[in-house]
């Protein structure tokens, strides 16, 4: 006896069983919890060295690589990747999901101590932070045109920043980045107005 034999020979049975998964759906859907701004926590370390006046070339074979070398050991890693650009190298650590991200940051910051003397002195203190998507701005606004760059910089400057300071709800932070501006808005001026 086949399902589509039943469902024919027996069709109240057939709407009451797709009744009740329906009534499931909607009682499961009501107690969903979601959230705006949801607490996500990715186990992920970054590690930040400005090196000013460095060739990526430089700052990949003096700073990237000896602190890959120093924090690949450590327990839980999943992936170690570096990013080397002109005067600034990024180590980022990736953990293995269910690691404690608190206590993985504590070891990653201590190999970094360990590792300093190895480093440049012409280095700045190297950051270590946990990745936090809920800093991530949540807008970004791009200037550009044919105008000259130091023309496009002041107008952001000059007009642009000064305005999203002013809006409501204000921004709670505007940064520039390069030749960008990120721009970090107030997230509980932002609930308050729907």
């Amino acid at each position: 006896m086949s399902l589509s034999s039943v469902a024919i020979r027996r069709p109240v049975f057939t709407v009451m069983c797709a009744v009740a998964v329906l009534v499931m759906g909607l009682v499961g859907l009501k107690r969903l919890g979601t959230d705006l701004f949801p607490d996500v926590s990715f186990p992920v370390v970054v590690v930040s060295v400005p090196y000013p006046g460095a060739s990526p070339t430089e700052v990949e074979t003096l700073v990237a690589r000896p602190l890959e070398d120093a924090v690949v050991s450590l327990n839980g890693i999943d992936r170690v990747k570096s990013f080397s650009r002109e005067s600034m190298g990024q180590v980022i650590i990736l953990f293995k999901l269910g690691v404690d991200i608190t206590e993985a940051a504590a070891e990653v910051r201590d190999r970094v101590a360990q590792t300093r003397y190895k480093l440049p002195a012409a280095i700045k203190e190297p950051s270590v932070s946990r990745l936090d998507v809920s800093a991530s701005p949540i807008l970004i606004y791009t200037l550009r045109g044919r105008r000259p760059l130091a023309e496009l910089r002041k107008l952001g400057d000059d007009v642009l920043k000064p305005q999203l300071g002013q809006r409501t709800p204000p921004a709670q932070r505007v940064d520039e980045d390069g030749r960008g501006r990120h721009v970090e808005p107030a997230h509980a001026r932002l609930l308050d107005r729907g």
